[in-house]
């Protein structure tokens, strides 16, 4: 009969036991972030933390952290939660001036320019 190094035959069956120790729910395809309850409204006075009109990254990123720390969003799983962030923040900051404003957290939709409300953010 041929042995591997450990004594286990080369023809054995394994079977394994195992224990699941966390459960890690996605996001749907193509988001960083969802919302699990409603969002705060006003969203930007809630994300303007400081009040100051402008929200830099960091600022931002903790918005986001407490939301997720308390429970009413989740952020994309699988990617480093700072780069996840980042992009988030990349995708409303539509000038590129390294803050947003509120004006760049609604989106045009039409010619009215009616704002829709953000489903990721």
């Amino acid at each position: 009969m041929e042995e591997t190094a450990l004594g286990v035959p080369s023809n054995a069956v394994l079977m394994f036991e195992l224990e699941l120790l966390q459960l890690q729910k996605g996001v749907p395809e193509g988001f960083l972030f969802i919302w699990l309850q409603d969002s705060p409204e006003p969203l930007f006075q809630a994300m303007d933390m400081n009040q100051d009109q402008e929200v830099p990254l960091e600022e931002f990123s903790a918005f986001i952290k407490i939301q997720v720390g308390e429970g009413r969003g989740r952020l994309h799983p699988g990617i480093d939660s700072d780069i996840v962030l980042r992009d988030m923040f990349k995708n409303q900051d539509r000038n590129a001036d390294s803050k947003i404003t509120e004006d760049e957290l609604n989106i045009i939709v039409n010619e009215e320019e009616e704002v829709l409300k953000h489903e990721e953010l």
